[in-house]
């Protein structure tokens, strides 16, 4: 492959991996700012039994919200693996001290193979799944506690 077209396939790939990424980072703050709304609420709900009905709605607001964001991550991460996916293929081309992306996985699972699972090195996805359904599941409980208590 020419020089010229190796460079424009790579700016094309780079700037696709950069956009998902930011993207997908962007998404994330954004659902943390409503988790944090969320929580306000919920304190606020807390303290007074007449909004208990609400407290239902804003824990099932929180469980579906928490999937949506999950998915929508999901998505953002298969688009970042296919500019990587090009980007390891041109890579290729240059010798493997050069290499980033074709490196990475190979680099982390030798790392996390001394360690056990709370101090390996996790993926954002692995990072944002768990916080996703530590989120969610206080939206169940949440749910839960108001219902109970409303019986």
């Amino acid at each position: 492959m020419n020089k010229a077209v190796n460079e424009t396939m790579f700016e094309h790939a780079w700037r696709y991996f950069e956009k998902h990424s930011d993207q997908r980072v962007s998404f994330f703050n954004f659902y943390i700012l409503i988790m944090a709304a969320s929580s306000t609420a919920l304190s606020i709900i807390l303290q007074n039994e007449k909004l208990y009905y609400l407290g239902i709605l804003l824990g099932l607001f929180i469980i579906i919200t928490s999937y949506i964001f999950w998915k929508i991550d999901q998505r953002t991460a298969f688009l970042i693996k296919n500019s990587e996916r090009v980007l390891k293929n041109i890579e290729e081309n240059y010798e493997p001290k050069y290499h980033i992306f074709n490196i990475e996985e190979f680099e982390l699972n030798k790392i996390n193979e001394k360690n056990n699972y709370f101090f390996k090195y996790k993926t954002y996805g692995e990072l944002f799944r768990i916080i996703y359904g530590f989120i969610a599941s206080i939206g169940l409980i949440s749910t839960i506690y108001f219902i109970i208590r409303i019986i």
